[in-house]
């Protein structure tokens, strides 16, 4: 999950100004945002783990000996084997970015004719024809 933050940097310039028979036609600025990812993300990961095994145990006993002495007798032996076992597991993960990027914005401005010679409109019609410049 991508969560953007978006806050006004500031960086305001006027690069183009465009005038026609004195009157300002059109802008162009550019600004800066300054923009802060918030990124989170879960990773799930299924584990088959398959294994053997060997090992070797021991063990004494006490026995008597023919001549009524007693020893110490040591006993080995070995076994093995072989197992799997599924393991899930679940992380979630959180890190945040920032960068700040430039905003292009074109203002244009529309010319009112003369006070009284525009009453509205009557009829609708396509907005490129009616536009008064």
């Amino acid at each position: 999950k991508i969560e953007p933050h978006f806050s006004y940097a500031g960086n305001d310039t006027l690069t183009v100004e465009n005038r026609s028979e004195g009157y300002l036609n059109r802008e162009d600025h550019v600004f800066d945002w300054r923009i802060r990812y918030d990124i989170s993300y879960k990773v799930i990961t299924n584990w088959k783990i398959d294994y053997s095994y060997d090992y070797t145990y021991k063990w004494k006993t006490r026995e008597q000996l023919p001549d009524g002495n007693y020893t110490t007798v040591t006993h080995y032996d070995t076994s093995g084997g072989s197992d799997s076992q599924t393991v899930s597991k679940v992380n979630t993960e959180s890190l945040s970015h920032t960068e700040t990027e430039a905003e292009k914005l074109t203002v244009i401005y529309h010319k009112r004719p003369p006070a009284g010679g525009y009453v509205g409109l009557s009829t609708y019609s396509d907005p490129i024809e009616r536009e008064y410049r």
